[in-house]
């Protein structure tokens, strides 16, 4: 949705600088209404007066532009207000069960600067889903909108078997976490967890043209969803070790 915004076009290109402009918003807010987002419904019905307001709510440092952190903030505090199944996972906490021992098993050390081979360890562990045309819905919170670029679609299509609370979901996530966990320190970085979104993409298409495509497109909110599961609480409001409070 907001690159849909950011250079008056979807996806990414020369146009967009990661920030979007009151011009850029008044001319494509109404692209974005169908996105599946509470704080978009209806945007695009809303008078120039409304328009300039809602940006300048969404503007909350007064700098004259909106830039990914500030528009990522704006949904998220939207959806937790209007109590949608998204905003209740967003501010979830988690009841944690105790780690059992484990024995420390051997790095598995992969080189970034050849991603062909993290994709054939990522393809060996990791089962992608299928590409279909049938509706997607993650954790059972948010589904795609119409108006959803079809880039958005398959990428969410990829990673929300990871997100569903099922058994199998489990299995996918611990051995996903263990793949991506490639020096088997228990703690995965930015960089790993990065490498194993791109291997995923990887594997998912015949070529590797849409893989990087979908990966360079969604990069920028890798970051935004590594910080926020970092703050991911207890029940009880106390912290998780390996999170940024710990």
């Amino acid at each position: 949705a907001f690159a849909t915004i950011d250079g008056r076009g979807a996806g990414r290109d020369e146009n967009d600088d990661k920030r979007i402009e009151l011009s850029e918003w008044m001319d494509c807010r109404g692209n974005v209404q169908h996105h599946g987002f509470a704080a978009l419904e209806g945007i695009g019905d809303l008078d120039e007066d409304m328009a300039k307001i809602l940006f300048e709510e969404m503007d909350d440092n007064g700098g004259g532009m909106v830039l990914l952190s500030e528009w990522c903030e704006y949904l998220t505090k939207k959806e937790v207000e209007r109590g949608t199944p998204m905003g209740d996972m967003l501010t979830a906490r988690f009841e944690v069960q105790a780690k059992k021992p484990r024995a420390r098993r051997q790095s598995t050390i992969v080189d970034a600067a050849h991603p062909s081979e993290f994709s054939k360890l990522s393809a060996r562990s990791i089962r992608t889903t299928d590409l279909t045309d049938k509706p997607v819905i993650v954790a059972e919170a948010y589904q795609p909108g119409i108006s959803s670029s079809k880039d958005l679609i398959d990428f969410v299509r990829i990673f929300a078997p990871y997100a569903e609370k099922n058994d199998e979901a489990m299995k996918m996530r611990r051995k996903g976490y263990s793949v991506a966990d490639t020096n088997a320190n228990g703690e995965c970085s930015l960089a790993e967890l990065e490498n194993f979104i791109s291997s995923t993409l990887l594997g998912s298409f015949v070529g590797n043209v849409r893989g990087r495509s979908l990966f360079a497109l969604f990069r920028p909110s890798y970051i935004k969803a590594y910080n926020a599961a970092k703050a991911i609480k207890r029940n009880d409001g106390s912290v998780l070790a390996g999170t940024k409070n710990a």
